[in-house]
């Protein structure tokens, strides 16, 4: 017995044979859909500038990064603060 879609799949026009190009059916049955306007936004405000976090003086880098930071890549940070 023949599978349904392998006969669909057969009668498939294809571009090896000839063909150039394929006319779509138009779908008149296309529903409009109404999308209400947006509601009055407000004024955008400043971003703030949030604390940094302090330096050590002695090292020159945040705790946190003296305890994440291997030393190459806390010699790395220094130098991008220079």
């Amino acid at each position: 017995m023949i599978n349904l879609y392998l006969i669909r799949f057969l009668d498939v026009p294809r571009f090896t044979d000839g063909l150039t190009s394929i006319k779509l059916p138009e779908n008149t049955n296309q529903a409009a859909i109404q999308t209400p306007p947006l509601p009055i936004q407000p004024a955008a405000t400043a971003v703030t500038n949030t604390a940094a976090a302090p330096i050590n003086q002695r090292t020159g880098l945040t705790t946190t990064e003296t305890a994440l930071l291997s030393p190459l890549e806390q010699s790395i940070r220094l130098k991008q603060r220079a």
